[in-house]
């Protein structure tokens, strides 16, 4: 008998939980599937059903069957429309999630070099956060996703993992703004923006607790969901924000600055270890490729390992002045146009006015977006760095 239609005939007794009410549904008369089930149950070595004449339950054996069977059943059902449509020529859309963070750059860098490399699949770019997409990908509802690690992982195959070191951004006119580089020590008295815990909890009391490891002890925590939102928050001084470099490029009035040790976000492509699509890996090699080229990296240059730093020499030597060129024969009269009326001076602009800067509170009681730490951090003594060179993404290969 084949197995997978004995399977169906089980996961329809078992549903129905009556050999007759099944049998009516199957299509077949109820000696037979009687026959069937026992015969299946002479397979497994396991009685599936306690039956009397009033009563059929399962057993354990059952129960644990039950959810293999239709799971199995749901894979195999897949496979068959998968196979059906890629012989026909079409294939199911590709549904892929990507955190709402991600640069526009690095989406249509995605999106563009996929479009080339597999220029007959259709791809559903959406915006989830790390808890959306866990869930969709658990409910066969999203193909791959590029989650925050750390996730549980059960049930999914990972790709290589990205790493990109974050900087803090603050005002322009703060006084740390005029380091070139930051001890995250030196934001001790701050309050800190960051997007909310139901996002990724993993990630969210991963990068909490490399703050406090590192003497950073937020005296707040605010809550934000988008770059502007965020943006906005370090204006009105309700804190810094940890982030990669292209977010301050958004606004002039506040600065990147690398931190050293630097916090480290780390993203991972994800897809059902069974029954995936069967372009999720190449989707995820593609991107990986993507987001490691100059033109669509999150920092705009090249991939250079996390531990490389370019430290500045204490007395660099000033490089010698360009030679004097020889000056240009002058032209004759002629060849001079006549004068042009010169236009004149352009108005200032009025100068846009700065948000007035705010103090950090310890938070506001009454907002449950704002968490309020105990400010227990030692006084920073004052201390000066060495700028080091931006650090964009890096391929890591292994995962949590």
């Amino acid at each position: 008998m084949d197995p997978l239609r004995a399977l169906r005939y089980f996961v329809v007794v078992a549903e129905e939980l009556h050999f007759g009410r099944a049998a009516d549904r199957l299509g077949i008369a109820q000696p037979p599937l009687s026959q069937r089930i026992q015969r299946l149950e002479r397979d497994l070595g396991a009685k599936l059903f306690d039956r009397d004449s009033r009563h059929v339950d399962l057993t354990e054996a059952g129960q644990i069957l039950l959810a293999e069977a239709r799971d199995l059943i749901a894979r195999w059902d897949r496979a068959v429309a998968l196979v059906g449509k890629a012989g026909g020529g079409e294939l199911d859309a590709l549904r892929a999630g990507v955190p709402p963070e991600m640069p526009g750059r690095a989406l249509a860098g995605i999106l563009t070099a996929f479009a080339h490399d597999r220029p007959g699949v259709r791809v559903e770019l959406q915006e989830l956060t790390t808890t959306e997409q866990l869930r969709l990908l658990a409910e066969g509802e999203l193909d791959t996703g590029l989650l925050h690690l750390p996730v549980d992982v059960t049930g999914l195959e990972l790709g290589p993992a990205l790493e990109t070191p974050l900087g803090v951004v603050l005002p322009r006119d703060s006084p740390l703004a005029a380091r070139a580089e930051l001890d995250p020590s030196a934001l001790a008295g701050q309050g800190l923006v960051l997007f909310p815990r139901a996002s990724a909890p993993g990630y969210y009391d991963a990068l909490l607790r490399a703050c406090w490891e590192d003497g950073f002890r937020p005296t707040a925590v605010h809550h934000a969901r988008t770059p502007e939102f965020v943006l906005g928050m370090v204006l009105a001084g309700h804190g810094v924000a940890l982030a990669e470099g292209t977010v301050a490029q958004k606004e002039t009035r506040v600065v990147w600055r690398p931190l050293t040790p630097a916090p480290l976000r780390r993203l991972c492509f994800a897809w059902p270890s069974g029954n995936a699509h069967p372009e999720a890996k190449a989707f995820a090699s593609v991107a990986l490729a993507a987001l490691n080229t100059p033109a669509t990296s999150p920092l705009g240059t090249t991939a250079l390992p996390t531990t490389r730093t370019f430290p500045r020499s204490p007395a660099l030597p000033r490089f010698p002045a360009p030679a004097a060129t020889p000056s240009a024969p002058a032209l004759p009269d002629s060849a001079i146009p006549p004068d042009l009326p010169s236009l004149p001076p352009r108005s200032a602009s009025p100068g846009i006015p700065a948000l007035p800067a705010r103090s950090a509170s310890p938070g506001d009681s009454d907002s449950p977006s704002t968490l309020a730490l105990p400010d227990t951090s030692p006084s920073d003594p004052d201390r000066s760095h060495d700028p080091a060179a931006p650090r964009p993404w890096n391929v890591v290969y292994g995962t949590d």
